[in-house]
């Protein structure tokens, strides 16, 4: 006999190939029974019953031509596929399928289970007499739509999945208030790629939510309670933190120059405008690093870091004429481009260094610092005086032992090296705003002017723009010698002063006067002395006093005591050379004795620079023996000798003295 009973709802007579032989086919709308049979012809076991009555059935049931019942009809009516003692309408019980089959093209097949009281309508699976599920509408519950494991129990108390009217899901919740709703201890929604061993899970945890990687156990991501982002970290302290090496990552389209990935920040007053924006860009549409971050504001650019590392702030491209600031590894550029020649509106490059406390003397400084990280020289912005607004700028090196001003500009303006202040008298040097510099050195010369290669000036002096003199050099002669020079333009002439006075000058001519400023003459003008040009090699002094007394013209002193050993004096009708001869300078005064003035020898002679012959006169080495106090030797033996021949009148006049005695004793004779 056949193995299944297929039931046809609806009208007509089945089809000949919707059957097998000895197959029951049941039309409950019409109530009409239907078999095929030996000769595959569809036949009607009863034609047009106004009612189909059945009792109970004794016998085990239909079989199979097997010795096992297949269909059993108990007297409760319930029918048992498989079982001969059903305990429900339908109990299918071993290893059976139940088909719905509709030839309909356009309709569904389905099994419907209907409760027309308040009851569930469900279906219950029972694995064995242990374990059972049950899946259905709780009547109880708003029918929602429901699947649980009743093991040990009859209804849906234990909720394993709820779908309500809404099309919610819930999974450990009755009560879904969204389209998935999951609820439990800790619970997880794992997502698992069958196609490889990615397993990714969501879970709720100590208010948290984190995304769980089950394949290398690690959590990726969590939000914490506070709606902080972290990555690489369980602790978020930020909106998106990161922890650990985490990079980020923005991958524009290659070959596309200008496209970049972006961070925003919007307003919530103007959601479609973001306040602020990092824009990470491409520079050029080739395969490299060659990428650029942007700093927008207002849809505005206002910052990037170019593929070089360069800082661009104002501008997006470096350029030195380009307006704005630029910042390398190793030097920062400042352009504006500013109308302004007012210095005090800070128009032009700016660099602002400001300390905010209130404390006079305090400052702000840029510094130079070495490898090891230690400060080697320091310029800083001393704040003087907050009230006043006076400040000062100070440059400071460090020796190897402490960090030491080196130079100082003060509020007045004068420039300070090695001193802080203005004296005069503290070794350093000054430079005053008004033009005056100030050199002062301890125990040694306070400054070198050094010119190199050639001669001519070294210092030179001006007034209002006009050379008035210099100080050069001249090698003319072999070495170097030091040339003064008056200006050669208009009245050229060099002045001596002392006390505002002048006491010498050195005219045009090259004549040296001293105490005059006109050059002494017979007409009586000017006084002193001067040595004038011209090859005349002339020597004047002279003196205005006409009162006919005798005024020295030169005075000589010797020795380290200041000894007056002669004088040059003049009247007004005669000079005298004097050589001291004070009694108050004398001791031991006796008289000469005789002279030997007949061994002076008297010679004729020429002089070998210029041939020209002298009569009469003495050579000083043949003088030095007879009377060496007219002899001068020098003070090296390869100085000339000299004879001062006034120094030969006193033995001459010794000589007529004894001469005359004799002379008047022979006449008394």
């Amino acid at each position: 006999m056949a193995t299944t009973i297929k039931l046809k709802n609806g009208s007509g007579a089945p089809l000949a190939g919707d059957l097998v032989q000895g197959e029951p086919a049941l039309d409950l709308t019409n109530k009409r029974l239907y078999t095929e049979n030996a000769s595959g012809t569809v036949i009607e076991v009863g034609t047009n019953p106004t009612s189909l009555t059945t009792g109970t059935f004794t016998s085990t049931g239909i079989d199979d031509n097997a010795t096992s019942t297949a269909i059993t009809i108990d007297s409760s009516e319930n029918v048992g596929i498989g079982t001969a003692s059903p305990i429900t309408p339908l109990d299918v019980f071993g290893k059976q399928r139940i088909y719905l089959n509709n030839t309909n093209v356009g309709n569904a097949s389905s099994l419907q289970l209907t409760q027309d009281g308040t009851g569930d309508a469900a279906i219950s699976f029972l694995i064995g007499a242990t374990t059972e599920w049950l899946a259905g509408v709780d009547n109880s519950d708003s029918d929602k739509f429901k699947i649980s494991n009743i093991t040990g129990g009859s209804d849906f108390t234990a909720t394993g999945m709820t779908i309500d009217s809404s099309g919610n899901v819930g999974i450990g919740t009755a009560s879904p208030s969204a389209k998935l709703d999951i609820s439990g201890a800790a619970p997880v929604l794992e997502l698992t790629d069958t196609g490889s061993t990615a397993s990714y899970g969501w879970q709720p945890t100590a208010n948290d939510l984190r995304l769980f990687d089950f394949n290398a156990s690690l959590e990726r991501l969590r939000i914490d309670s506070s709606g902080n982002v972290g990555i690489g970290t369980t602790s978020p302290n930020a909106t998106l933190a990161f922890g650990g090496s985490s990079d980020v990552a923005f991958n524009t389209s290659l070959g596309s120059t200008g496209t970049y990935g972006q961070i925003k920040a919007f307003n919530t007053l103007a959601p479609s405008n973001p306040a602020t924006n990092i824009r990470f860009i491409r520079d050029v549409a080739s395969v490299g690093n060659d990428g650029a971050i942007c700093f927008d504001t207002v849809n505005t650019e206002r910052m990037r870091i170019d593929s070089s590392g360069k800082l661009l702030v104002g501008k997006t491209s470096p350029s030195i004429t380009t307006a704005g600031t630029e910042i390398t590894s190793s030097s920062l550029l400042q352009s504006v481009s500013d109308t302004s020649t007012n210095l005090a509106t800070n128009g032009g490059a700016v660099l602002n260094l400001c300390n905010t406390s209130a404390t006079d003397g305090n400052f702000s400084n840029i510094g130079g610092y070495n490898s090891n990280g230690l400060v080697v020289s320091q310029m800083n912005f001393i704040n003087l005086n907050h009230t006043s607004r006076t400040g000062a700028i100070t440059l400071s090196t460090h020796n190897g032992t402490s960090l030491n001003e080196a130079m100082r500009i003060d509020s007045s303006g004068r420039v300070f090296i090695g001193k802080t202040s203005d004296n005069d008298n503290t070794a350093g040097h000054t430079l005053h705003s008004s033009g005056l510099v100030v050199h002062t050195r301890d125990s040694a010369f306070a400054a070198i002017f050094n010119r190199t290669t050639d001669d001519g000036d070294i210092a030179q002096f001006k007034k209002d723009g006009a050379l008035v003199g210099s100080i050069g050099s001249n090698s003319s002669g072999g070495s170097p010698l030091l040339d003064i020079n008056a200006a050669t333009s208009g009245t050229s002439l060099m002045r001596f002063t002392t006390s505002g006075t002048e006491r010498m000058r050195i005219d045009s001519s090259g004549n040296l006067l001293v105490g005059t400023t006109t050059e002494p003459s017979s007409s009586g003008s000017g006084s002193g002395f001067v040595e004038t040009s011209f090859g005349r090699n002339q020597l004047r002094l002279a003196h205005t006093d006409n009162t006919g007394g005798s005024r020295s013209l030169l005075v000589f002193y010797a020795g380290t005591a200041g000894n007056l050993v002669g004088t040059v004096t003049a009247s007004n009708t005669t000079t005298t050379y004097n050589t001291t001869s004070d009694q108050r300078l004398k001791e031991n005064i006796v008289d000469a004795p005789a002279g030997n003035i007949d061994e002076i020898r008297v010679r004729s002679f020429d002089w070998k620079v210029d041939g020209s012959h002298q009569t009469y006169g003495m050579v000083a080495q043949e003088l030095v023996n007879v009377a060496p106090e007219a002899v001068s030797q020098g003070e090296t033996e390869d100085d000339m000798w000299a004879v001062d021949y006034s120094k030969l009148v006193p033995m001459m006049i010794k000589e007529i003295q004894d001469l005359r005695a004799r002379v008047a004793q022979l006449e008394g004779a």
